[in-house]
């Protein structure tokens, strides 16, 4: 909706007088912009780059790739167990392209990945950090010195709330350990 259209009205009602009044408590000039001066819109409004090399879609990728979370546990499966989480990743749309990709040891192109759900295209941002292990796909985040490293195991979006909850309900907070 248009600053500009909003403010135009002298009697407003209902939700648009709302509107307008949380408005007027800041000091803002409204400034006519030509269209293809927007660069800055939504991301996701947008068609994929069919150039894969494209530097600025990169970038993106990566500037969202961090938005999507950290480390906030420490998991450890036994062989059985890290067995049925590779099954949930195979099952997981948006790892299951990237995993198979790993496997197969040929990356996905991007078209094959932007109609998939936002985190294949977070995963497929993530490529050269993506290891499988143990028929598992991981994350391995390398410390700045290059001395150490982390794998972080991904995880399938139907476990999320479950390792919340156990992370948030465990004594510790910070302890999550599945045997």
């Amino acid at each position: 909706m248009s600053l500009k259209w909003l403010m135009s009205f002298k009697e407003l009602e209902g939700q648009l007088a709302r509107w307008v009044e949380r408005l007027q408590q800041y000091d803002f000039q409204i400034i006519y912009r030509k269209g293809v001066l927007h660069k800055n819109a939504n991301g996701l409004s947008r068609r994929p780059c069919a150039n894969t090399k494209c530097q600025y879609c990169a970038r993106i990728e990566i500037k969202e790739a961090s938005k999507i979370g950290s480390v906030v546990a420490r998991i450890v499966l036994s062989e059985e167990k890290l067995e049925t989480w590779r099954q949930e990743q195979l099952e997981d749309p948006g790892i299951s392209i990237i995993l198979q990709g790993k496997e197969a040891g040929i990356r996905p192109s991007w078209q094959e990945v932007a109609s998939k759900e936002t985190s294949a295209k977070v995963y497929w941002s993530y490529w050269d950090s993506l290891e499988v292990k143990d028929g598992a796909l991981y994350k391995v985040w390398k410390a700045p010195n290059l001395k150490s490293s982390v794998a972080q195991l991904v995880v399938p979006k139907k476990r999320v709330q479950e390792i919340l909850k156990e992370i948030h309900d465990s004594s510790s907070g910070d302890n999550f350990y599945s045997e």
